[in-house]
């Protein structure tokens, strides 16, 4: 069994479309705070492109198992620091010990 040491939150977008023919704006929000065991894969000063430099990260995250079909989440620590806003590489259903794995 793995710890919970962190929370993932999942963006949401709520509103859009159209209300009598007028396009109405989409709102983004984060929904409530998952308990997880968030696992750094990366996390360095590694990463170049021809005029700079950039912090380079990947995360495996554990939680229960529930629906899960998100794009893109926001993780932070057990002590509330914000890790970052990520996009959800592969997702995998863990049926035996029941449980939802993400890579970003």
């Amino acid at each position: 069994m793995l710890p919970n040491n962190g929370f993932i939150e999942v963006e949401q977008t709520k509103g859009g479309g159209l209300v009598n023919g007028l396009p109405q704006k989409a709102v983004k929000t984060w929904s409530e705070k998952i308990p997880c065991h968030i696992l750094e894969n990366t996390e360095d000063n590694k990463g170049n492109y021809k005029d700079g430099k950039f912090k380079r990260y990947a995360f495996t995250i554990w939680f229960e198992m529930q629906e899960f079909n998100a794009k893109r989440v926001r993780l932070t620590d057990n002590r509330g620091r914000i890790k970052g806003e990520f996009e959800v590489q592969s997702i995998e259903f863990l049926e035996l010990v029941q449980r939802v794995k993400i890579t970003v």
